[in-house]
């Protein structure tokens, strides 16, 4: 970059007359912001070039041009059509934030708000760059709000920003060949509030979207390579020959693992403060010594509209029995031969979708993200067999994401793959897979187990019950 345009860039801000000279000689020698490349003479004139080292200086450096143009609206106009292009979306973010926050910047509040009527335009087409247009509206809004008195701002703007974060959630081509930026997204939509059914609280308690899961009937089902015969199958997916099929009835399951959004309203309703929620194993070890779970605290779980991770058996079957109380209805974990079913069907399908493995429909390591999504990021990875029988609704995330609890202890033949643990020290059933392991581990047969007490970042869970979805909260 050259001299001269670094010199008129940093000469608006520093008005002493040797301010720009001391600055560059700073960044030259004492923080390595700039590095001279190249020195040379032309008409007597000394001509430097220098280069960045740090790419965030040099796009912080782009930002501030868009707000040097003589029109702000131009400004604005060229900061829209390039915030679609990956290369430039952090300059544009620099230049949102810019406008947002800092005083001395002369902006006046509607060119926040330019900018984000523009980034999230009504006429738009449904392509990548209006995606990622989308993506930075939405990462703005706050500090719009901050910025912008609420007499000021357009009623519909924000409703609009979210509604178009959803349609870029639930859309499965959607940055579908970025999966960093699109999980960035359905972050920022957590943040804005998810109005998704099933993700969020209603009237105070979680709002579980059910989905009607027909039961096996009379023939009953088999399970792991009872099902179906599969060659990455684990030593005890082996269904036992003389073992006669479960009968499982019909039950109600939540399409998404819950939240932590409705996980928390456990925690503010007291339920690490009253034994009655809890086995009494279970408090020993965790309730009374607990007022959440692990990582709570810790921003990159604590996610509004992202699967609770950090739960302990014990902790899930809590909620359960509090949930239960709170809507009058038994709600519980589903039992390992429950899960399995609703995952497999009568088909016996490896995957929740299908029997070939396909990267973009499940949060397991394969994407490098190395952190849990927003509940149903992966719409084409949802669970759907029962519809052709007339039963509506998908059940997502059951590949990837977090590993859920069941209510099942842990037996090498499935011995008791349809029963809810007893009291002991037996550890129990997890299935599904998570964001830590290979697409292997979130083949819908495969089994896993933790003691009933362990907390970790990759743990979570969701709920059932057997009551009919209307009489349901």
């Amino acid at each position: 970059m050259a001299g001269s345009l670094i010199h008129s860039v940093i000469a608006e801000y520093l008005r002493e007359a040797k301010g720009v000279e001391r600055f560059m000689e700073h960044c030259r020698h004492a923080n390595g912001l700039l590095l001279l490349d190249a020195v040379e003479v032309k008409r007597n004139k000394i001509l430097e070039t220098y280069r960045f080292p740090h790419l965030t200086f040099q796009e912080y450096l782009a930002a501030l041009h868009f707000n040097t143009r003589d029109d702000a609206i131009d400004g604005i106009e060229d900061a829209v059509e390039k915030a679609g292009d990956p290369s430039w979306w952090e300059v544009v973010r620099f230049y949102g934030e810019y406008l947002c926050y800092d005083e001395t910047c002369n902006a006046r509040p509607k060119d926040i708000t330019d900018l984000l009527q523009g980034l999230c335009s009504e006429d738009a087409n449904s392509d990548d760059a209006h995606w990622r247009r989308v993506w930075l509206a939405g990462l703005l809004v706050p500090g719009w709000e901050s910025r912008v008195k609420e007499k000021s701002r357009p009623k519909d703007l924000k409703q609009r920003i979210i509604q178009s974060l959803v349609e870029l959630v639930e859309s499965p081509t959607a940055l579908h060949t970025e999966p960093a930026a699109r999980a960035a997204a359905g972050r920022v939509l957590g943040q804005l509030g998810d109005p998704r059914p099933g993700v969020g609280v209603k009237d105070g308690l979680p709002d579980i979207l059910w989905v009607r899961i027909p039961g096996t009937g009379p023939q009953g089902c088999k399970l792991g390579t009872g099902a179906k015969p599969d060659n990455n199958a684990r030593s005890n997916e082996e269904w036992p020959k003389d073992k006669p099929p479960f009968v499982i009835e019909s039950f109600a399951l939540a399409a998404y693992p819950v939240t932590v959004a409705q996980y928390e309203c456990f925690v503010l309703a007291g339920g690490y403060d009253n034994p009655r929620y809890w086995r009494e194993t279970g408090w020993e070890r965790i309730g009374k010594r607990s007022r959440s779970p692990d990582y709570w605290l810790d921003q990159k779980w604590h996610q509004p509209n992202h699967p609770v991770v950090g739960v302990s058996a014990w902790e899930a079957e809590a909620f359960c029995c509090w949930l239960s109380e709170q809507c009058g209805q038994e709600v519980r974990l589903p039992t390992e031969a429950e899960w399995e079913w609703a995952a497999r069907g009568a088909e016996g399908r490896i995957y929740p979708w299908g029997d070939r493995w396909d990267a973009s429909k499940a949060n397991t390591s394969e994407t490098e993200l190395i952190r849990t999504t927003a509940v149903g990021l992966y719409p084409t990875g949802a669970a759907d067999w029962w519809q052709p029988s007339g039963s509506e609704g998908n059940v997502y995330d059951l590949a990837g994401n977090v590993w859920e609890w069941t209510a099942t202890a842990y037996f090498e033949e499935y011995e008791l793959a349809h029963e809810t643990a007893k009291v002991g020290n037996t550890d129990w059933v997890l299935r599904g897979g998570s964001w830590l392991l290979n697409f292997d581990l979130s083949r819908s047969a495969t089994r896993n187990l933790h003691d009933p007490s362990d907390r970790l970042y990759f743990l979570g869970f969701r709920v059932l019950s057997m009551t009919s979805i209307d009489a349901v909260c």
